[in-house]
C-alpha cells in the first residue's frame, strides 16, 4: 500500500508541475500582448487610447529587418516572483537562427562590364588564281533530239521525221552496198479535247506517223525524203441513205399537209441514216529546213468528217454530236477532197513539189465491206485542180 501511495504522490507532483508551466506560459503570452503592439502591413492593432488606428509607415526597400517572433518576446518578459523552471527555460530560451545583415538583403551583384574586343584586322586578300584553260577535246557526235510537234514555226527541223532521216543516212553510210533504205515510225499521240456542250476535258488518242526514204544513186549521191503525218478516228454519215429516208418521209407528210408546210417540216427536222466510223490519214513530205505541226494535221482530219468524236460525252454532248453529224453527211471521197482543201489553206508556203497523201476509210455499219478513198499528189497539182 505504501508503494502505491508513493507512486500516486509522484503522479500528483508531476501534474502540479505541468499546471505551473501552463500557467506561466499563459501569463507570459498575456503580458506580451499587453506591452507589445505588433503592426502588420502598416496597421496598428492597439494604441494608448484603446482603439484601432490606421497608420502608414514607410518601408525601406534596401533593408528589411526581420520581425521579432513571439517566442523571443516571451523570453524578454519573464514573470517575476516565480521560480525558474529548467524545462521551461529549455523551451523558451532557444536561440534564433543567425540573422542576415540588413546591408546584404537587397544587395545585388552588378554585372561586369563587357570587355571591348578590338576587331581583328582583315587578312590581306590573296590574288585570285585564274583557272587554267582546258584544252578542247573532241566532242562525240550527238543524235538529233526527238520533239513532239508543238508549233508550225518554219526553219526548225527537229521533228520525228528528222530522226527517221538521220537513221536512214547512217544505214546508207554503214551499208555501202544498199541502194534504198526506208524507216517508218508510228506512235500513239495524246491530246486534250473539250466536249461540244458541257466543255468536259478528256484525253484523246491519235496516231502520229513519220517516215523517211533514202536512195543511193549510181554516182554515189544519197537523196533522202522524209514525211510527217497523222491518223485520226471520226464519224461519218451516209448521204445516200439519208436522202432516201427524206423522200419517204416527204411522201408521208404530203398525205395530210400542203406542199409549203411539208417543206418547212423537212427543213426543220433531222433525218436518220446509217453511220460509219471513219479513219482519216494525212502524210505530207517535209522539205529541208521546214517543220509541220502534227496537231494541225489532226485538226484537219477531224474537221473533214461529219463530226469529231470524244471519249467523254454527257447526254447534251451526245445529242450535239449526233445532230451535227446528220446535218453534215459525207462520202469517203468528200473527206479526202476536204482534207486537200484545208492542206492548201494551211501549208501553202511549202514548195510545189511537196508530196501529199490523203486517205479515208469508213467502216460500214450496214455492209460487210469498207468504203475507201485515197489521193496522192503534189502541192502544185492540187493548186491547179482547185484553181489556187
Amino acid at each position: 500500500m505504501e508503494k502505491k501511495d508513493k507512486k500516486s504522490g509522484k503522479r500528483g507532483r508531476g501534474l502540479d508541475t505541468i499546471g505551473k508551466r501552463i500557467l506561466v506560459l499563459t501569463i507570459a503570452i498575456l503580458m506580451t500582448f499587453q506591452f507589445c503592439t505588433p503592426t502588420f502591413y502598416g496597421i496598428s492593432f492597439a494604441d494608448e487610447e484603446g482603439y484601432l488606428e490606421e497608420t502608414e509607415q514607410p518601408v525601406d526597400e534596401q533593408a528589411v529587418e526581420p520581425a521579432e517572433t513571439p517566442e523571443e518576446e516571451v523570453q524578454a518578459e519573464e514573470p517575476q516572483g516565480e521560480a525558474a523552471d529548467p524545462v521551461l527555460d529549455e523551451a523558451v530560451t532557444e536561440e534564433p537562427e543567425d540573422e542576415v545583415p540588413a546591408d546584404t538583403v537587397d544587395e545585388q551583384e552588378e554585372p561586369a562590364a563587357p570587355e571591348e574586343v578590338e576587331p581583328a584586322e582583315p587578312a590581306a586578300e590573296e590574288p585570285a588564281v585564274e583557272p587554267a584553260e582546258e584544252e578542247p577535246q573532241d566532242e562525240p557526235a550527238k543524235a538529233p533530239a526527238v520533239t513532239a510537234p508543238a508549233s508550225d514555226a518554219k526553219g526548225d527541223g527537229d521533228g520525228v521525221e528528222s530522226l527517221c532521216a538521220d537513221i536512214v543516212n547512217r544505214m546508207l553510210e554503214k551499208h555501202e552496198y544498199a541502194k534504198r533504205v526506208e524507216v517508218n515510225m508510228v506512235s500513239d499521240y495524246m491530246f486534250m479535247k473539250e466536249s461540244p456542250v458541257t466543255d468536259n476535258r478528256s484525253q484523246e488518242m491519235a496516231k502520229l506517223i513519220a517516215n523517211a526514204v533514202g536512195i543511193r544513186e549510181d554516182d554515189g549521191t544519197i537523196t533522202i525524203r522524209k514525211a510527217i503525218g497523222a491518223e485520226v478516228i471520226g464519224m461519218t454519215v451516209c448521204p445516200c441513205a439519208q436522202e432516201s429516208v427524206r423522200e419517204v418521209d416527204k411522201s408521208n407528210l404530203l398525205k395530210f399537209l400542203d406542199e409549203e408546210t411539208c417543206e418547212k417540216v423537212l427543213n426543220t427536222v433531222t433525218f436518220a441514216s446509217h453511220n460509219q466510223r471513219g479513219v482519216g490519214t494525212i502524210l505530207i513530205e517535209v522539205p529541208e529546213k521546214e517543220y509541220i505541226d502534227g496537231e494541225k494535221l489532226i485538226e484537219i482530219i477531224e474537221s473533214s468528217m461529219s463530226s469529231p468524236i470524244s471519249e467523254l460525252l454527257k447526254r447534251p454532248d451526245e445529242n450535239a454530236v449526233v445532230m451535227n453529224a446528220h446535218k453534215n453527211p459525207v462520202f469517203v471521197e468528200d473527206c479526202v477532197r476536204t482534207m486537200n482543201e484545208k492542206i492548201l489553206e494551211e501549208f501553202s508556203y511549202l514548195p510545189d513539189d511537196t508530196l501529199i497523201t490523203t486517205r479515208q476509210e469508213n467502216h460500214e455499219s450496214i455492209h460487210r465491206h469498207n468504203a475507201y478513198a485515197e489521193k496522192v499528189s503534189t502541192l502544185g497539182s492540187l493548186k491547179e485542180e482547185l484553181n489556187l
